[in-house]
């Protein structure tokens, strides 16, 4: 039976993570709400690039300013077949995945890494960039191949994050032909439940657009290129802000959660505590009482 300093050990140690829980909560509480209005904007923004871009396709601007070897001309070629390149290169697709820095997220981590390994296996030579190190350690466990990753930014904060994977992206393309970017990442489905969610960055569905809002005169390989730019940038912090409201309201919910069930823990090792106590009162002054007695 355990002794009375043991049980007011494990009520101070209970009641110190119980703090921390909370203060974890508060913090993913606090970073959701500010996340959120970033991807409220993010989202309009990147709608408004595509309208351009789908104004730019229509009029054929695209064809006729910009030159055939451009990289801005590869990004609307058509997706890579699966195991190799359309152009039948060893590789024409990037899988960009995204995962968290730490755990206490619930399944949160669990999701995004299963779809991300059945992509991968999908597209047999495709490559691979991962972030956050609950997936470096996960995917490097399983596939020795990418045990070895370049520093990066990280996620937090998203502005910096999608400068660096927007720079990423081009790089591939220019320099490895890729025409295809999937981006794994988890989705805000609500309070209760996120998901993973796979969003194809390249190649860009840019639908004509008959909006009167966007107006294109005339324009050449620059601005295409910076319209380009601007759109890989916004749709990056659109698919990096969503990834992070689910990872911030998984961990609220399973802080929450957590803070529960230590709750009721705590409430029982204080109950134990006190009827020890209480037995060992009664035990001493059954013990006197009884020494009375006998002196009588």
């Amino acid at each position: 039976m355990e002794n009375l300093k043991t049980i007011k050990n494990r009520v101070s140690a209970v009641g110190s993570i119980i703090k921390a829980m909370n203060s974890m909560k508060m913090v993913a509480t606090v970073k959701l709400a500010k996340i959120n209005n970033t991807h409220t904007q993010a989202k309009r923004c990147a709608g408004i690039l595509l309208d351009m871009l789908g104004k730019a396709a229509k009029e054929h601007i695209l064809c006729n300013r910009v030159e055939s070897n451009s990289w801005t001309r590869r990004v609307f070629s058509g997706p890579a077949s699966l195991g190799g390149g359309a152009d039948g290169s060893e590789s024409s697709a990037l899988i960009v995945v995204l995962s968290a820095d730490q755990g206490f997220c619930g399944p949160f981590n669990q999701h995004v890494l299963h779809s991300a390994s059945e992509l991968i296996e999908l597209y047999n030579n495709a490559y691979v960039e991962i972030f956050g190190k609950i997936g470096e350690a996960a995917i490097a466990s399983r596939r020795p191949q990418f045990a070895e990753f370049n520093r990066c930014p990280d996620i937090q904060p998203a502005p910096e994050f999608a400068k660096y994977l927007s720079d990423l992206v081009i790089r591939y393309v220019v320099d490895h032909g890729v025409t295809t970017v999937l981006v794994v990442s988890g989705k805000f489905e609500n309070v209760l439940t996120q998901k993973a969610q796979i969003s194809t960055i390249f190649p860009i569905e840019a639908k004509p657009c008959d909006s009167e809002i966007v107006e294109i005169e005339d324009c050449s390989e620059v601005f295409m290129t910076d319209l380009l730019n601007a759109y890989l940038y916004e749709a990056f912090i659109c698919v990096i802000t969503e990834h992070l409201i689910s990872e911030f309201s998984a961990r609220v919910m399973a802080m929450d959660a957590s803070v529960k069930n230590a709750d009721d823990m705590f409430d029982e090792l204080r109950i134990k505590r006190n009827k020890i106590r209480q037995d060992k009162i009664t035990q001493e002054l059954t013990e006197i009482v009884s020494s009375i007695e006998c002196m009588m």
